[in-house]
């Protein structure tokens, strides 16, 4: 197979941080764009966990797509909003500190 596209899907809800490369998915297929799978190597299933809890995880995530969506929209907004705030008083304590040290410099004070 020369190149082609892996999709894995991780479900390890005791796990806080999941190091992608030590940790198995419990599901990941490959395959190929453009091309019908002929053989083997041009796609199949490299592991499927039977296990039904991530199946159901899975599902409830697919039923609940816009719900989750537009929680992942708002919370980029919040955090937008948070960066320009961030941003806007990094402005002032600047603009402050420059205006402190022109009075500094005209009051003779270094």
């Amino acid at each position: 197979m020369m190149g082609g596209n892996d999709v894995k899907i991780y479900h390890h809800p005791h796990l806080t941080n999941i190091d992608l490369a030590n940790t198995r998915p419990v599901l990941h297929v490959r395959y190929m764009m453009g091309t019908f799978c002929i053989d083997d190597d041009d796609c199949g299933v490299a592991y499927f966990n039977e296990d039904v809890e991530w199946q159901t995880a899975i599902e409830q995530v697919i039923k609940n797509k816009k719900s989750i969506l537009a929680q992942m929209d708002r919370e980029s907004k919040d955090l937008k909003r948070e960066k320009s705030a961030t941003e806007k008083h990094q402005e002032r304590v600047e603009q402050e500190r420059n205006q402190t040290e022109k009075d500094a410099k005209r009051l003779g004070i270094q």
